[in-house]
Order: C-alpha cells, then sequence, then structure tokens
C-alpha cells in the first residue's frame, strides 16, 4: 500500500549510509590457537555426533545413570563401557557396535594431552517439544563449546522434522551493533530455525520469559565468569549446524562474550536471508565471528532450502575417500558474477542429489582428508584478501 500524497512536500528520510568496516584479522589478542584447521574441525566433529551419543546413553540407561552435575570424558566412557551389552542390545544398538565411530571420537578425546574435558551441561529433558543442547569445557584448549544436536528420529521425530520443514521467514530487527553497517532495518531467519532457539523453555520451574536461548546463553557466561580468559566454540551436525550458525551470530554480537566466538558445523542447510549474509560477513570481518561450514559432496542436505536463503562463512568442501583434495570457497561482497554462479550451481539441488549418500559421513572424510586440512588455518583464511575480499 503507498501511503504518499500528491503535493506532501515532505519526503521518505532517506536510510543512513552503510559505513565501511575495516578488516582485523587476525584477532589481536594473546589467545593460543590450535596449531591448524585439522585439530579444530576434529574436536568439533567429535563432538557434534558425540551429542547424539549421550542423547541415547541417557534414553537407554535413563535412572541409573549417576546423578551428576557435570561429567568428564572418563565418565563417560565408563558408563559406556559399563554398560556396553545393554546399549548394544538397546534400541539404538548400531551406535554401540564394536566398528561404530563412537568409540573412535571416545578416544580421541580421552588421549589428548593434559587438561580436562568435560560436559558441564546437558539439556534434553522437553526434546519432543524444543532443541537439545550441551556444553562443554576444555581446560588444555582453553575453550567453552556449544553443541546442538541434529535430527534423530528415534527420539524426537515430529519435533526435529518439524523444525526443519517450516521455511517461512521470520524477521528480527538488526542489532544495534550492526546498525550503519549494512543496509534496511530487518534480518530474516528460517522461521523453524529461529523458533526452535527464541521459544520460551517448556520447563515449568523456569522464569515465563526465559528462551532456549537464554538458558545456553546464562550456562556459557557463567563459566566464562569462571574461566573469562576461554574462547567460545559453538558447532553441530544438520539440524544441530543450523542451530549452531544461529547461536554463534547471537553470541558474537553479546557485548559480554569474548570474541571472536568460532562456529565450526557439519552438513549446515542455509539459515538466513541476504541481509543475513551480509552481517554475518560484517562480524567476520570485524573479527567477531569465525565462521567454517564443513560440507561433504553430494550432501542434499546442505543445499536446502533454496529460495531466499544464503550461506554464510567459509565452506570447505569434502569428496569420497578416491578424491584427497579439499574445496574452500567463501560468498565475497563483491564477486565476479562466474564465481557466483559456480558457488550457486555447486551448492544447488540438481548438483547434489544422491540418494546413496551417507549424511553422516563426516568424521571419516575430515580423517581421509587429514593431510590437506592441516595446511590451513582458519585465521590466515581470514587474512586473505584473495579469498575473503576483506580489505
Amino acid at each position: 500500500r503507498n501511503n504518499s500524497t500528491m503535493g506532501n512536500s515532505e519526503s521518505t528520510p532517506s536510510p543512513p549510509p552503510v559505513a565501511p568496516v575495516e578488516s582485523t584479522f587476525p584477532p589481536k589478542n594473546d589467545f593460543s590457537w590450535p596449531e591448524n584447521l585439522y585439530v579444530e574441525t576434529r574436536d568439533m566433529g567429535a563432538l557434534s555426533f558425540l551429542v547424539y551419543t549421550w542423547s541415547y546413553v541417557l534414553d537407554t540407561l535413563g535412572d541409573s545413570i549417576p546423578k551428576k552435575d557435570r561429567f568428564t570424558i572418563q565418565d563417560v566412557i565408563k558408563i559406556i563401557d559399563d554398560n556396553k551389552k545393554v546399549l548394544q542390545e538397546g534400541k539404538h544398538g548400531s551406535d554401540f557396535a564394536d566398528d561404530s565411530k563412537t568409540y573412535e571420537s571416545l578416544q580421541l578425546l580421552k588421549d589428548r594431552p593434559e587438561g580436562e574435558l568435560s560436559l558441564e551441561d546437558f539439556d534434553d529433558d522437553y526434546q519432543t517439544k524444543e532443541l537439545v543442547y550441551g556444553v562443554g569445557k576444555d581446560d588444555f584448549n582453553k575453550r567453552i563449546t556449544v553443541v546442538f544436536r541434529g535430527t534423530t528420529n528415534s527420539l524426537a521425530f515430529r519435533s526435529n522434522w518439524g523444525t526443519n520443514l517450516d521455511v517461512a521467514k521470520k524477521s528480527e530487527p538488526i542489532p544495534e551493533v550492526l546498525k550503519g553497517k549494512i543496509s534496511g532495518t530487518k534480518i530474516r531467519f528460517h522461521e523453524g530455525f529461529h523458533e526452535y532457539m527464541n521459544n520460551k523453555t517448556k520447563n515449568p520451574n523456569d522464569d515465563s520469559e526465559t528462551t532456549k536461548k537464554d538458558q545456553i546463553f546464562s550456562s556459557v557466561k557463567a563459566l566464562l565468569k569462571k574461566h573469562p580468559d576461554y574462547k567460545v566454540y559453538v558447532t553441530g551436525h544438520s539440524l544441530g549446524a543450523a542451530l549452531a550458525t544461529m547461536a554463534s551470530y547471537y553470541l558474537s554480537i553479546d557485548e559480554e562474550i569474548p570474541k571472536p566466538v568460532t562456529c565450526i558445523n557439519f552438513a549446515s542447510p542455509r539459515v538466513g536471508d541476504s541481509r543475513f549474509l551480509k552481517a554475518v560477513r560484517v562480524l567476520e570481518k570485524e573479527g567477531n565471528l569465525r565462521h567454517l561450514r564443513v560440507v561433504n559432496e553430494n550432501d542434499t542436505v546442505t543445499v536446502a532450502p533454496t529460495v531466499g536463503f544464503n550461506h554464510v562463512g567459509f565452506m570447505m568442501k569434502m569428496h569420497e575417500a578416491a578424491r584427497k583434495d579439499i574445496e574452500i570457497s567463501y560468498p565475497k561482497e563483491n564477486e565476479s558474477w562466474g564465481s557466483w554462479f559456480g558457488r550457486a550451481w555447486d551448492m544447488s539441488i540438481p548438483a547434489s542429489l544422491n540418494v546413496t549418500y551417507d549424511h553422516g559421513e563426516y568424521r571419516e572424510r575430515v580423517e581421509t582428508q587429514k593431510d590437506e586440512i592441516e595446511k590451513l588455518d582458519l585465521n590466515k583464511m581470514y587474512s586473505d584478501p584473495n579469498l575473503t575480499g576483506f580489505e
């Protein structure tokens, strides 16, 4: 509807100009970053899939698990080892089969030198109605990691798939820290993911206004209060990757969270519109966010939804075992038409259809591509204007 009037001398004020943003990578702090991208990707991959495992342990063993506020990785391994037969015979038995990747991931985390890895918070109490997440503390790498569980048909089919398929868009105002840096007034998100993150919690003991995002942030900030020199990581697989993308955005605009926030996720669908892409790009350029989206070739989940949605951050695409190379790309602000079209086709449904593909085959490919990923460093990738277009 047009509200303009003939002869009206007043005109609609023009939006403020978009201010240029200078790049501030590498991050200017004393934090000791992992030696290469493989180390970060390996650890986040292990956590992204172990969050499923812990859910299956809780579902199978129930009240027989000791009541504790926190579990070390040694606690988790002991619970699984002590109950291996019961777990293998339960409805989630395939995750505990002798050849399962579960044990490799657990061993990987157990064998790291020094330090202690612990699960400080885990919430699946209302998983048939809301998202599932865990918060871990890693004293060796000085990081606090939020990990979101992906879709699991056996535990939360209706809730998870209702969220995945709710592809309408939900708007929220551009946050104050980004005003004047991107155009427009609102950012639009995938409604299902947005509601999962921002809905009120279902726990009747929570304050009536508490959202899942509030709950997660409260847990993270409580740990940061005890460990102010730690960095925040966010990860997840599939639906969990989409939630990780949203959470890392919210964390990176929160002034109480140390920067940069790092998101390394696996098999993520698209989450937001073109303005969300611009917002994330500004946060990355300012050194507030590091974002890596790990994608397996022909994983159809990673190319949905399509119209009006955009991927953000670096993409690292891994191929089948026969190919050892990996592809790195970034959605530059002023990329050429040919580059844009190539990326668009590469991440389209026709180019990614593969009915025989295992959507969970991410840890395997990270190990297959280890030598190539070890050559990469995420901070150096952000510092390369040829990759990002940052000036």
